[in-house]
């Protein structure tokens, strides 16, 4: 995995599933939603380009800080990026939660 290039690593977190990738020492990484939630959690989402994306990258995005901090780690800074045409998030935090976030690879 690169976090320079694309996010590969296929994760789950509760029914949320992403791609993750992450530096050497585990302190920054990217993550990607996988775009085809669950049932329950896609039903609040209409059909259409843009604005669904987002809405499950956010949801995405707060579900990864949430699982982290109840890990103990800090989230420190978060920067939205896009990987061709996938909004993510970098995230950088104060330890190895990347090695902790590869635990739940699927």
């Amino acid at each position: 995995c690169s976090a320079l290039t694309a996010a590969t690593r296929e994760i789950r977190i509760n029914d949320i599933k992403l791609e993750i990738a992450g530096t050497e020492d585990g302190k920054a990484f990217l993550i990607t939603p996988n775009y085809s939630l669950s049932d329950e959690l896609s039903s609040g989402f209409s059909p259409g380009p843009g604005s669904n994306k987002t809405k499950i990258a956010k949801l995405t995005l707060q579900t990864v800080k949430t699982y982290l901090e109840q890990k103990g780690f800090q989230v420190l800074k978060v920067t939205l990026m896009y990987v061709t045409d996938i909004e993510g998030y970098f995230l950088e935090v104060n330890g190895d939660a990347y090695s902790e976030l590869k635990k739940l690879s699927i």
